[in-house]
């Protein structure tokens, strides 16, 4: 005989604003969606950002240890890495990297 779950009513038990970074060479407007603080709230995402990209390219930087997720809301972002694979994302593409 298979039981059935019954879905347990969930409520939300706190709003909290995003915090704006304002304006970064690159960016146009750069906020934290879900930004650092307390673990128990945030997990499993250490932080959650939004980029509104205005120019092409970062400088370099590391990603090592960490997961990140882009999800391409409007436009195309071209990503590429130290080793040289590289490719675009467009309106609705989500890129998982996992760094090592």
């Amino acid at each position: 005989m298979t039981t059935l779950s019954v879905p347990v009513a969930r409520r939300v038990n706190r709003v909290v604003d995003q915090v704006d970074l304002g304006p970064t060479p690159m960016s146009a407007r750069s906020t934290l969606a879900i930004a650092p603080g307390n673990d128990a709230w945030t997990d499993p995402f250490l932080l959650m950002g939004e980029e509104l990209v205005n120019q092409p390219g970062f400088d370099w930087h590391p990603h090592r240890g960490l997961e990140t997720v882009t999800l391409v809301l409007d436009g195309a972002l071209e990503h590429g890495d130290s080793l040289g694979n590289a490719g675009v994302l467009g309106p609705g593409d989500v890129q998982w990297m996992t760094a090592g």
